[in-house]
């Protein structure tokens, strides 16, 4: 995204303290965005996953996130680890 001109923010991992040892646990965006990408006066929302199994979830709290249309996706990577697919998720 950003060789296309978008200013790209990544959700970062969270660490937290169970039973006295530090933890790295995801933490997306509104609980389903992994990259917000800026550019000019367009925005887009962009959920990372790895393959196709169990994708439901993910569309659907996509789906629900109120953002203009076409800007939010899933990128799906396949496992041989070529270039992602791109799903638009209205």
């Amino acid at each position: 995204m950003e060789r296309i001109g978008y200013q790209v923010e990544k959700a970062h991992a969270r660490i937290v303290w169970i039973k006295g040892h530090p933890r790295s646990i995801q933490h997306d965006f509104w609980g389903c965005v992994d990259l917000i990408g800026t550019k000019s006066e367009s925005i887009v929302f962009v959920q990372v996953k790895f393959g196709r199994h169990n994708l439901s979830p993910a569309i659907k709290k996509m789906e629900a996130l109120k953002a203009p249309p076409g800007s939010k996706y899933i990128h799906i990577w396949n496992k041989g680890g070529h270039l992602p697919e791109v799903e638009q998720i209205l």
